[in-house]
């Protein structure tokens, strides 16, 4: 079912030094994220398969600075699975790929704002074919959505598609990111059916507008097959939302009915209470990690 494009390129770069990538100052990324693994309180572990959805805004915004303290956040959350929006070129996520000898990359190279993956090798057993979708409809996608199936560890299968709908206010932007929820659910429906499904990233907009103008309706109107896993973040406290400076939350899963008997939670990551130069360095979205419980 999944095919390679020549628009895709999967990118392995193991660390060359035994000892742990360095920074330009020398000191060892594993060092430099103690502290913030006890800040962020993510929680990861070995029962849990952690994915993270995170737009990091221009990636690297700052160069190697950039590249420096996400490598650190990364390594202190501990995720099994990373989906990126906006990273500018192949060269920048090689360039963070090589003080993360633990994961191994996958991108599209198909737009100024491309979509990733990031998976730790130890957790992720397997993974199909990468496949970029809708290409050809720049109206509804100007980010086209990126899709890869994994095998964790434990055996489960889930399929991932990583989504950057457009941005802003007004009439038009809202209808082209509804129409774009509706035509990937139909793609959900009709090519993914009877698997376990996460589709997650940068919505753009918010789960709890009115239902005259919702622009997850398709979703929400079929609770039998899609739930909304970080409703409940939503509808909480601006304090957790992962867009700020707006505020407003953003960033999200939708996850299919195969995975509604498993335990699952959604939390938004605060790295900015850690990092004093997080929005200026990194990105101006926080992460927001999904945690499903192995059976």
């Amino acid at each position: 079912m999944y095919k390679p494009t020549s628009l895709i390129l999967t990118i392995i770069i193991p660390c060359l030094l035994f000892t742990g990538c360095k920074n330009e100052n020398n000191i060892p990324q594993q060092e430099l994220s103690s502290d913030l693994r006890n800040c962020l309180k993510a929680n990861t572990g070995d029962k849990t398969l952690d994915i993270v959805t995170w737009n990091v805004h221009e990636f690297p915004v700052q160069g190697k600075l950039t590249i420096d303290r996400l490598a650190s956040i990364i390594i202190s959350i501990k995720a099994d699975i990373y989906a990126f929006q906006e990273i500018k070129t192949s060269d920048d996520f090689n360039k963070l790929l090589e003080i993360l000898p633990g994961y191994e990359g996958f991108i599209d190279i198909s737009s100024g704002q491309n979509l990733a993956f990031l998976l730790k090798k130890d957790e992720i057993r397997e993974t199909g074919n990468l496949e970029s979708i809708f290409g050809d409809d720049t109206y509804l996608f100007p980010r086209p959505p990126l899709v890869i199936p994994v095998t964790d560890k434990s055996g489960n299968q889930v399929t991932l598609v990583n989504m950057h709908l457009k941005c802003c206010e007004g009439a038009e932007n809202e209808y082209r990111r509804q129409s774009a929820l509706e035509k990937i659910k139909n793609y959900i429906d009709t090519t993914l059916g009877g698997i376990k499904v996460i589709l997650l990233g940068d919505f753009n907009d918010e789960i709890d507008d009115a239902s005259d103008r919702n622009i997850f309706s398709a979703f929400i109107n079929d609770s039998l097959d899609f739930r909304i896993a970080d409703l409940q973040l939503a509808e909480g406290s601006s304090d957790d939302w992962s867009y700020p400076s707006w505020p407003s939350h953003l960033d999200h899963f939708i996850i299919s009915n195969e995975l509604f008997d498993y335990d699952y939670s959604v939390s938004c990551l605060k790295p900015d209470f850690c990092d004093s130069l997080y929005f200026s360095v990194i990105s101006d979205h926080r992460p927001v990690l999904l945690q499903i419980k192995y059976k």
